[in-house]
This record gives C-alpha cells, structure tokens and sequence, in this order.
C-alpha cells in the first residue's frame, strides 16, 4: 500500500488585537413564562401523545426536569428542540 501523503501545516501569526466588547444579551424568545409554557402545551398538543411525549426528553438532555426551570437565556434552545421534534 502506498505511504500516506502528509501536507505540511501552516502556522497562521498570532495577531493582538483590542478586547472585544462582551455580547449584549439577545432577546428572548419568548416574552414570559407563560409564552414558554402555553408554547410546550400546544406543540405537545399538535404533535400528539406519543411524539408530545418527547419533549420531556429535550427537557432532560438540556438538563432540566420542569419547562418552569428552564432560565430564559435557554427558551431559544428549547424551542429549537420542540421544533426538531416537529421535523
């Protein structure tokens, strides 16, 4: 068998530059908890008991137990998840 070829790797410089400004937080994508959780209701609803079921599982793989748990900064995440679910 033919020996692999090895490309040589480039060493990009290293360049300093001015500190960058922390993020502004991004909205929310939803306005409360209640958006949050008449969303998970009617997705649960629309994809029915089965699939509906599915979601406590987007739930638990962002580590939460509860839709009401969920922190704010994460409601995007977990529509993201619901919405997989939806395909």
């Amino acid at each position: 068998a033919p020996a692999p070829v090895v490309a040589p790797v480039a060493v990009a410089p290293v360049v300093v530059s001015a500190p960058v400004p922390a993020p502004v937080a991004a909205a929310t994508v939803f306005a409360s908890t209640q958006e949050v959780s008449d969303y998970v209701v009617s997705s649960y609803r629309a994809l029915g008991a089965e699939k509906g079921a599915m979601i406590q599982g987007v739930l638990t793989g962002m580590g939460f137990a509860n839709i009401n748990d969920v922190d704010p900064s994460r409601w995007g995440e977990l529509k993201a998840g619901i919405e997989a679910l939806k395909g």
